[in-house]
């Protein structure tokens, strides 16, 4: 009986070693091969070892993957002009657009009603994949007979497959420029994709309309 109870103790004696061998040694391969990828990185990218391995483990930002982008609904900005010009001068930007479609298609121009930018050519007909531009022209009435400092804003908006805008200032300073130019590129194209965060996006109209509603 003594000689049985001894046999059983030394077999789980050898089963606890044999485990703790087996933990060991997956400890020791686990060690290699982060350190076999830390060396890798850190000849790649020329940093120390320990920062390459912070930078493989570190999570992304929670600000770097999940922002929604604006709605494709909205009209698409395509920036700001600011042009310096005496008082009473005028300023010019050409605004290329490219028809990204495979259909013809109508490109029309205006400045929200103001009356204070020129469009020439009115409007483009574009054939598909075909590109033109138009030259608008920002004349302010003169409301000095000097280079008095002030500015004036309007809205420019390209009406297409999509609508386009962009906003221009016209400054008047007093060592102006009798011409300042610009160039605004405007690829029209349209959107094929559904997008995941199409479903974010719900109606909200402004309060006073939802009041009057």
């Amino acid at each position: 009986m003594k000689s049985t109870t001894s046999t059983t103790s030394d077999l789980l004696q050898e089963t606890i070693s044999g485990v703790a061998s087996l933990v060991e040694q997956g400890a020791q391969l686990t060690l290699d091969l982060l350190n076999g990828l830390t060396n890798t990185a850190s000849a790649s990218i020329g940093r120390p070892s320990g920062s390459a391995l912070t930078s493989m483990l570190k999570a992304p930002s929670r600000h770097s993957c999940c922002k929604i982008p604006p709605p494709c609904w909205l009209p698409r900005s395509a920036g700001h002009v600011v042009s310096h010009v005496c008082a009473g001068s005028s300023a010019s930007t050409w605004i290329s657009v490219t028809n990204c479609g495979m259909g013809k298609r109508v490109i029309t121009f205006d400045d929200a009603g103001k009356g204070l930018v020129t469009f020439s050519p009115i409007s483009l007909t574009l054939g598909p994949l075909e590109s033109g531009d138009v030259k608008a022209t920002f004349t302010p009435p003169a409301t000095a007979s000097d280079c008095e400092d002030g500015e004036q804003t309007v809205i420019v908006w390209v009406h297409g497959c999509k609508e386009h805008y962009f906003r221009w200032t016209l400054k008047n300073v007093r060592r102006g420029v009798t011409c300042s130019c610009h160039e605004i590129c405007i690829e029209d194209c349209p959107d094929y994709l559904h997008h995941w965060y199409d479903h974010f996006y719900c109606a909200r109209p402004c309060a006073s309309q939802g009041r009057k509603g």
